[in-house]
């Protein structure tokens, strides 16, 4: 292609192409085509064997272009006709929508080209359903994307929200190396640490005597377990003891463990005695 859009050989004179193949050179190199007077008149008419939509446009032949456009599509192929007279060629394809009886919901992409003496305007059009529709199928994935990560801030609200109200002890840890995932408040109070510094910390290593392979492949069969579901521990820092109830769960492909803390002081072993007995008395009341 040269600056001003021209094609030029690289090497070799330009084929001469007999009549009889032009027609199938054209129908393979676009979806339809028209030739039209200086005026706009359709002349003939070349159309997709492939095509359904546009197998019942032969009595657009004989009549002004124009009829078969909507509005704001007459005045773009009247200025692509005025540039081809003026200059026999344009560089940039013209998108235009066609209208006959209804509105086709697609527009189609001409290229214009002067041919013969008579001003005679050679139009290849090519279907843009195709891409109409990758683009319709992308605003639709944006919107299930932007749904889904609006339905995901929703549910870590409320995870975030639960984590930080409530006065049990959570620690959520991975079962296959086992570090710290997350914790709430409440647990890094009883564990005598930060939420930030416990986060990616090894779970092991914030009680006493407790190996990390050991210590998670314990939690994991006391989940498993019908009977005992609880193992003693005393916290690294504190030295304080506590109940570790294990739950094994799997999230986005992942196993995780929720450990809940329970202490073990006289204090909190009289508030569960009492909050056994208020129970106890609500249902026998």
């Amino acid at each position: 292609m040269t600056a001003g859009g021209m094609a030029n050989w690289a090497e070799g004179p330009m084929p001469v192409v007999e009549p009889e193949y032009l027609t199938g050179i054209l129908a393979a190199a676009c979806d339809l085509a028209f030739v039209v007077s200086a005026d706009g008149i359709v002349r003939s008419i070349l159309i997709d064997d492939g095509s359904k939509e546009h197998s019942r446009l032969s009595h657009w032949a004989g009549k002004p272009m124009q009829g078969f456009l909507t509005s704001e599509s007459v005045s773009k192929f009247q200025s692509a006709l005025e540039a081809v007279k003026t200059t026999k060629q344009i560089t940039r394809p013209v998108e235009l929508n066609h209208l006959d009886k209804a509105e086709w919901q697609y527009p189609v992409r001409y290229s214009f080209h002067a041919v013969g003496p008579d001003a005679s305007v050679l139009m290849l059009g090519h279907d843009l359903r195709l891409v109409a529709e990758a683009q319709e199928q992308l605003v639709q994935a944006q919107f299930a994307l932007e749904r889904g990560y609006e339905e995901r801030r929703e549910y870590d609200a409320r995870y975030r929200m639960l984590m930080t109200s409530t006065s049990d002890a959570f620690i959520f840890a991975s079962a296959a190396d086992g570090r710290i995932r997350d914790v709430n408040p409440a647990a890094a109070r009883l564990l005598g640490a930060e939420r930030d510094e416990l986060i990616g910390a090894p779970l092991a290593q914030e009680f006493k005597h407790r190996r990390r392979g050991e210590f998670v492949e314990k939690l994991v069969s006391l989940a498993a377990s019908d009977f005992e579901s609880e193992v003693q521990a005393q916290t690294s820092r504190g030295r304080r003891d506590v109940l570790i109830t294990p739950t094994v769960f799997r999230a986005a492909g992942e196993r995780l463990i929720i450990c809940r803390l329970q202490s073990e002081t006289a204090e909190a072993r009289a508030d569960g005695r009492l909050l056994e007995t208020l129970v106890s008395l609500y249902h026998k009341s």
